[in-house]
């Protein structure tokens, strides 16, 4: 990267989604055409969501599903490791940093299959308590 300037020669054509992340920003999905023209992209601030869920503190992991504002799975860049989409509570809590701001929808499934839901309002420099209610 020079002067905040990337450029990806070696990319087979086609379409293909590029995952952004830079500092604190938050991770930006852009679509693209190689071959094809330069374009711009501006990387807003991220925030972050807390998670927990006391009636988890004592199982060592539950996964938590995760969507972002535009519905899609949130993926990571240095953390492709990970299903799309999920992570892990350990204990009944996780941090997730480097979010879009907007509303982010979650499931949290305990290993028995009970599960727990909710939405958040991400805002950006800022951390959100993820508020979980028990599936019916």
């Amino acid at each position: 990267m020079v002067d905040g300037r990337v450029s990806i020669t070696t990319v087979p054509p086609g379409r293909w989604e590029l995952l952004l992340h830079s500092g604190k920003s938050a991770v930006t999905r852009v679509a693209v055409t190689a071959p094809g023209d330069q374009g711009r992209v501006r990387l807003l601030p991220g925030g972050t969501l807390r998670f927990a869920v006391a009636e988890l503190a004592d199982v060592l992991a539950a996964r938590l599903v995760l969507s972002g504002p535009d519905g899609k799975p949130f993926i990571h860049p240095l953390q492709l490791h990970h299903a799309p989409g999920e992570r892990t509570l350990s204990k009944g809590r996780t941090v997730l940093s480097y979010l879009a701001p907007g509303v982010w929808s979650f499931t949290v499934v305990h290993p028995d299959g009970r599960t727990w839901s909710g939405s958040a309002a991400v805002t950006p420099g800022s951390t959100t308590e993820a508020s979980l209610s028990p599936a019916r």
